[in-house]
């Protein structure tokens, strides 16, 4: 079966990550992330190309249809809107499907005051003025993306200074809940779901908390007029707001990836596949499987540390199996090791201090032997380090005691549970 080979540009934003985890563990389906600057999404794609020229440099469109070329890839994922502006502006250009709306359609959501006055006749376009007129109101840039740029002003002291009104748009306050609406269209133009999801926390313009929502008989008007009057295909969203009486009102629309569509992936609506199967022109099709999802995010850390090994010597209670269960942090990190190739030597003395073998506890946990080149059956009188042989190795084990030992005869590098995090491999 041919691999569907996708590209994600720019690859350095949480939009980029979404449809990374969206597709990477799909069988048939290879990801490349391609960015000019190089940030943290190397430690999210296991395809990565950081050296891109800039998108706004007269090299670019040459260098990036021979990276379309050179890996033969077959669609494009744009993941800011002013991206999807201009692929769709050079669409011709690039032997790739982009995942971008027609021109007319792109550059009209890319600009917020089009927008609404595109659809000034519709229930749910928000009142816009001209100038400060009315208090409180909200002022946001023509083509921000999300809440950046955005401020409440209260009464004339708010009011930013030298403020130009010709890359803003003011307009009524909006102070109910804030809903994002995921969206496919299949090939036929046809709105195939409508996928709500509160906002009820923001930081830097992307939802942190949000749950998601039951469609409703609003929503699903304002999808279909939307979709009525716009080119889609595959995936889009929009956002709302209520007003002071709760009626909601469009915030923006955007063709692009959402960064927090996981929120819909996890309630069992991969949008990111689906935009996939739908830019192949493949009829599309999704389950409901009947339950809301909660999501918060917060800040987490991935490393690169300049380490090489060959060999893994890891200990099996308290470290493989941690209060009666298997610890998923060391199975997991066992597994990519396995993997990659590395040999994985088990140590243990647990046949001298349990009721059962460590052979009977594996096949209870569910843990098979198979996992380690070699079995170390050791008794209390024996010290691990003495069956370390391999010096391009590390250690892993639960008692400090016996890691100072290792690495005060051994002189490999050696790790708790804790510390494996450290030497984990996100890339997708």
């Amino acid at each position: 079966m041919k691999r569907i080979r996708v590209c994600v540009y720019p690859a350095q934003n949480e939009c980029a990550v979404e449809i990374n985890n969206a597709l990477s563990n799909c069988e048939g389906i290879e990801v490349f992330g391609v960015t000019s600057i190089r940030g943290h999404n190397e430690f999210n794609f296991k395809n990565y190309c950081f050296d891109m020229p800039d998108m706004e440099s007269d090299a670019f469109v040459n260098a990036f249809e021979s990276f379309l070329v050179k890996n033969k890839i077959d669609i494009v994922f744009p993941t800011t809107d002013g991206t999807a502006v201009f692929f769709a502006e050079h669409q011709k250009e690039f032997s790739a499907l982009i995942t971008t709306s027609d021109l007319f359609s792109v550059s009209l959501i890319n600009d917020k005051l089009k927008t609404f006055e595109f659809f000034k006749e519709s229930s749910f376009c928000p009142t816009i003025y001209s100038s400060f007129s009315h208090f409180p109101c909200f002022v946001k840039p023509i083509d921000g993306e999300g809440a950046k740029g955005a401020k409440l002003i209260e009464n004339e002291n708010d009011i930013p200074s030298g403020i130009d009104l010709e890359k803003n748009v003011i307009c009524e306050y909006l102070p109910g809940k804030e809903v994002t609406v995921d969206c496919l269209t299949d090939v036929q133009g046809k709105l195939v779901l409508v996928l709500p999801r509160e906002r009820t926390r923001i930081f830097s313009g992307m939802c942190v908390k949000g749950i998601t929502m039951d469609e409703t008989e609003e929503i699903r008007e304002i999808a279909e007029a939307i979709n009525s009057k716009l080119s889609f295909k595959g995936l889009w969203f929009f956002q709302l707001k209520e007003d002071s009486s709760g009626k909601l009102k469009l915030l923006e629309i955007s063709s692009r990836c959402g960064g927090t569509m996981c929120l819909s992936r996890a309630k069992g609506y991969n949008l990111p596949l689906l935009t996939v199967y739908t830019m192949l022109g493949k009829e599309v099709a999704a389950v409901n499987n009947g339950f809301n999802v909660f999501l918060d995010r917060t800040l987490f850390a991935r490393y690169k540390v300049d380490l090489d090994y060959e060999t893994v010597y890891v200990d099996y209670d308290g470290t493989i199996v941690v209060k009666d269960s298997v610890c998923l942090e060391t199975i997991r990190f066992l597994y990519q090791c396995k993997n990659a190739g590395k040999r994985i030597i088990l140590i243990t003395r647990h046949n001298e201090d349990h009721d059962d073998t460590v052979f009977e506890n594996m096949e209870k946990h569910g843990i098979s032997k198979h996992l380690f080149e070699k079995i170390e059956l050791l008794s209390f009188k024996q010290e691990k380090h003495s069956v370390i042989t391999d010096k391009k190795s590390i250690f892993i084990d639960n008692s400090y005691s016996e890691r100072l030992k290792v690495r005060e005869n051994c002189g490999i590098p050696v790790f708790g549970v804790d510390g494996l995090d450290v030497l984990t491999d996100w890339r997708l």
